[in-house]
């Protein structure tokens, strides 16, 4: 379902074509898609999936150029990505931000057994972001700046939230996770050529690092578990407390999209 919603698939239609396009969410985005059968049993009868529940709510914040099937929002004034500007300094930036966003998933998921089913998942980040960061400003010579204002709002949402709304809080941590892997992927591909030069530098283990995913470093697997582990934590919950979790979207899409203005110099 992925390869129909993410918002910047469409985007990289419109920029590289669609045949360049197709080549990559088929060998590197979602490999598995065309010969991989859907898992079942991730939730029992009679029970809704909450990851439908939210993507219906996701299609709602999705342009028809983005999805289109199921777009529904109008097109925003918004600056091209080929018009926009990455620096070494602006990644390095957006390292650190992402890093709080995460030490905060990381930290609230082992500490509350309300949404424990999402800690450990192999999709964790803030180890090999620390090693990435130390490596980036050592080879550039930058020095690593503070978080900006939006990631430590976003990481003191998040706390407020595992504390006392657990499904909204499972609502970020899902949208936050899987966007990294999808559509994520794509703003790697692009942004690392724009900092580092065409070959895109040294490699970033914050997308190509899966320490849990073993030997073949395939986080595909890893996301199938975290699928079946959000639809755990939603099993026994009421139906306003699933309202709450979808209804959280908008809300989610914008604190975890609202990191990416570290990485644009010219958001």
């Amino acid at each position: 379902w992925h390869e129909r919603r993410d918002p910047a698939i469409g985007i990289f239609k419109r920029m590289f074509g669609e045949e360049v396009t197709q080549h990559f969410v088929d060998r590197v985005l979602f490999p598995w898609a065309k010969t991989k059968k859907r898992r079942a049993g991730a939730f029992g009868s009679g029970q809704r999936s909450i990851l439908r529940q939210m993507q219906r709510e996701s299609m709602k914040l999705h342009t028809r150029s983005q999805a289109p099937k199921h777009g529904q929002t109008k097109e925003p004034k918004r600056v091209p990505m080929s018009q926009r500007s990455v620096t070494k300094e602006s990644m390095l930036q957006y390292l650190v931000d992402s890093q709080v966003a995460y030490q905060a998933f990381e930290d609230l998921t082992a500490a509350n057994s309300e949404i424990m089913e999402l800690h450990d998942t192999g999709l964790e980040r803030v180890e090999v972001l620390r090693e990435d960061i130390a490596e980036l400003a050592g080879r550039e010579g930058l020095q690593v700046p503070e978080p900006s204002e939006h990631a430590t709002s976003y990481a003191k949402r998040l706390r407020e939230l595992a504390a006392t709304d657990a499904p909204r809080f499972v609502c970020h941590w899902y949208n936050h996770h899987f966007a990294h892997t999808a559509g994520g992927r794509m703003i790697y591909a692009f942004a690392r050529k724009k900092a580092f030069g065409e070959d895109g530098g040294a490699p970033l283990g914050f997308w190509e690092k899966y320490p849990k995913a073993g030997p073949s470093n395939d986080y595909k697997e890893l996301l199938a578990g975290a699928r079946a582990r959000v639809e755990a934590c939603a099993k026994d919950w009421s139906p306003e407390a699933r309202r709450d979790c979808a209804g959280e979207t908008p809300k989610a899409f914008e604190m975890s999209g609202g990191l990416l203005k570290s990485l644009w110099v010219d958001a």
